[in-house]
């Protein structure tokens, strides 16, 4: 059965991942690489995810801590770099080399590149949502579980 913070932590990272998918196709639109509006969105949308999730995990101490949330922001480096990385991988693959399926489309339909970007980070990122997901849920669901430190123990 799936635990009800699981399904609320998915609605709010479902916002997230909509505001992070925008964010990254309108960068990508205006002309800025794969990789860095991949980056851009995705710090948009977690940023988002973490203060929201504050609502999901409140019986806990985690967003009471402030060392919890410098601990999500280093996760969050190292998971959007992994993250901006496949998408840009896998938004080349769309628009370049013999899998353009996206450029072969944007060919025969007449669409601006910029267009075309766009919409493969788009693709890319819904791509790698599922996976982000879940790896998030569990960061966050063992962020909360850590007790907050008292003054003497932070010594």
């Amino acid at each position: 059965m799936v635990s009800e913070k699981f399904i609320r932590f998915a609605a709010i990272s479902g916002l997230g991942l909509l505001l992070d998918v925008s964010a990254s196709a309108a960068a990508a639109y205006l002309g800025a690489g794969f990789f860095a509006a991949s980056w851009m969105g995705s710090l948009t949308g977690v940023t988002f995810v973490y203060f929201m999730s504050y609502f999901i995990f409140s019986d806990s101490q985690y967003a009471k801590y402030a060392g919890n949330y410098l601990k999500y922001l280093i996760w969050q480096v190292f998971s959007i770099l992994v993250a901006a990385a496949a998408v840009a991988f896998l938004s080349r693959m769309m628009t370049e080399g013999r899998v353009a399926v996206f450029s072969a489309v944007a060919d025969l339909l007449d669409i601006a590149a910029a267009e075309v970007r766009s919409m493969a980070v788009a693709v890319a990122k819904l791509l790698i949502a599922p996976i982000s997901l879940i790896a998030n849920f569990f960061f966050m669901k063992g962020l909360a579980a850590m007790p907050p430190k008292t003054r003497n123990e932070a010594r």
